[in-house]
This record gives structure tokens, C-alpha cells and sequence, in this order.
């Protein structure tokens, strides 16, 4: 583990400042604050792009990450299988433990007119921690583990935060939810890549190089 750390420290950082920022804000602000001001910044246009972003953190992008990954490097593909894996139980695990409210549920006595993005299905139970901010930050973290130019990396970040404020834009989670899913998901990716290589590692490695459009020379 100590080895996925080091090598993407570059991704690791951009996260941790993300992820501070985003603390520093939840821990100054009441959820109903936070709420109001995410539901007030809004227009027709931020609608269908956090709408459109939120797909990043859907079941189905992973599933398109670990073909990808398969036409290249069957070894790859294991490694974001495992992550997918770990992702799942402990991101599903951790909401039936906690089995908080979502923002409509926690919010359901408070007259307020909340804006809701035409569309969306808004859920109200099993919000902490957020899935799709684990998924989609599962997903980068294995990014960053498969690519060699690491100072490149911390722009992954962009996409991930994106992905994972959309979900609050989408009225699904608060925002300490997001700080949840970005702690599992990396943890996921790096522990599904140190699992790998630990324990499979000798009977994968003529896979490293061998996929779908690579045949092993």
C-alpha cells in the first residue's frame, strides 16, 4: 500500500487539498446552509451539465473502464474488478450501517421550495457515504496507478470533484456524503492494486501486456 501512496503523491495531494476545502466548508456551514446555497446556484444550463456529469459515478462507466483497461492489459482489468469489488461492499456496507437520511428525507418538515432537476429520481434513504463520488474516485485513482507521467495526474481531480458535486447539485447527498466516497473510493483503488500484485501478481504478470488488441510477443 505504501507503494501506491508514494507513486501517485501527486494525486494523493490534489485530493487531500479538495478534500480539505470540503471539509473546512461542511464543518462552517449547517446542512441546511450548505444545501440553500448549492439549490440557489443553479441555472437551466448547470442543470443538464451536473446531470450529465453524475454519469461518471454510474455503475456502467465502470463497467466501460474495465473493458477498456481489458483491451489492453488483462492484468489492468483485474486490478479495476477487484476495485470495483472493494468499492461496492464497503460503499454499500458503510450506508446500511450509518442508514442516514438523504436531503429530502432530513429536510421533509421544512417548508422550503427546493429545486429539483427535471428527471432525476431523487432517493431518500442510504445517503452516506455517496456512491457514485466512490465510484468515480475509484475509477481515477486506478487511473493514476496506470499512468506513468504522475505530475499529470493531479488533473484527474477535476472530473472526479465535478462528478461528486453533482450529486449534491442533484439533491441526493450533502456534502460531508462526497468527503465519505472520496476517502472509499481511493482506498478501494489503492488496496485493489496492492491485493493484485501481492497475491496475484506471479500468476498474472504475462497478462500485464496481453489484452483484447495485445497479444503477448
Amino acid at each position: 500500500m505504501k507503494k501506491q501512496v508514494y507513486h501517485n503523491s501527486f494525486f494523493l495531494l490534489a485530493c487531500g487539498l479538495a478534500w480539505l476545502l470540503g471539509l473546512f466548508w461542511v464543518i462552517s456551514h449547517t446542512k441546511l446552509e450548505q444545501m440553500q446555497w448549492i439549490n440557489t446556484h443553479r441555472t437551466a444550463w448547470s442543470d443538464d451539465f451536473f446531470w450529465g456529469a453524475t454519469q461518471l459515478g454510474e455503475g456502467w462507466c465502470f463497467a466501460v473502464v474495465i473493458l477498456i483497461a481489458a483491451a489492453f492489459s488483462y492484468y489492468r482489468s483485474v486490478e479495476a474488478l477487484v476495485a470495483l469489488g472493494i468499492s461496492t461492499a464497503f460503499s454499500q456496507g458503510l450506508k446500511h450501517i450509518f442508514a442516514t437520511p438523504r436531503p429530502q428525507a432530513f429536510f421533509a418538515d421544512l417548508p422550503y421550495a427546493w429545486h429539483y432537476v427535471k428527471g432525476v429520481e431523487i432517493h431518500l434513504a442510504y445517503s452516506f457515504p455517496s456512491g457514485h463520488t466512490t465510484t468515480v474516485f475509484c475509477i481515477c485513482a486506478l487511473l493514476s496507478c496506470w499512468t506513468s507521467h504522475k505530475p499529470w495526474t493531479a488533473l484527474l481531480v477535476v472530473p472526479a470533484c465535478i462528478t461528486a458535486y453533482s450529486r449534491s447539485y442533484l439533491f441526493q447527498h450533502f456534502p460531508e456524503d462526497l468527503l465519505g466516497g472520496v476517502i472509499v473510493g481511493i482506498i478501494s483503488a489503492f488496496l485493489a492494486c496492492w491485493l493484485v500484485e501481492k497475491y496475484f501478481s506471479p500468476a498474472l504478470n504475462r497478462w500485464k501486456k496481453v489484452g483484447f488488441f495485445r497479444s503477448r510477443r
